[in-house]
């Protein structure tokens, strides 16, 4: 094993971790507020550094990480993670937004949107990347 795919191997457990604390966020939302706002501050956290270490060692060290050659309606599976986790990540800003600053009914209303397309960049990080 390389260490690029030992990398990814480790990005893609900080990317799972970030999705078990939005769950748990999402279960105790209206049980323990303090506990969900600390959750999905914990993730939003984890899924940016994530983001931010991936960059890095992508453009800065210049790895060069294994890719799947395969593709669905003419795009790679890199070009269909990408896109799904441009939205989840736009998503995921305007939810720590409204999650701090309000409004509370808009923060309520984005995340059934983002939870299905943070769990398909998951499962699309997997295909582009030659994981399984």
């Amino acid at each position: 094993m390389t260490i690029e795919r030992a990398f990814l191997w480790f990005a893609e457990g900080v990317m799972l971790a970030a999705f078990a604390c939005f769950v748990q966020g999402f279960r105790v939302r209206k049980t323990d507020r303090a506990r969900h706002m600390r959750l999905g501050k914990l993730g939003a956290l984890l899924v940016f550094a994530g983001l931010i270490a991936v960059e890095v060692f992508l453009r800065v060290f210049g790895w060069k990480f294994p890719i799947r050659d395969v593709g669905f309606m003419g795009w790679s599976a890199l070009a269909w993670h990408i896109a799904v986790a441009s939205v989840a990540l736009t998503l995921l800003i305007a939810l720590v937004w409204t999650g701090i600053r309000g409004p509370r009914a808009v923060h309520v209303k984005l995340y059934p949107f983002f939870f299905p397309l943070y769990a398909a960049t998951i499962v699309l990080s997997f295909v582009a990347f030659e994981l399984w």
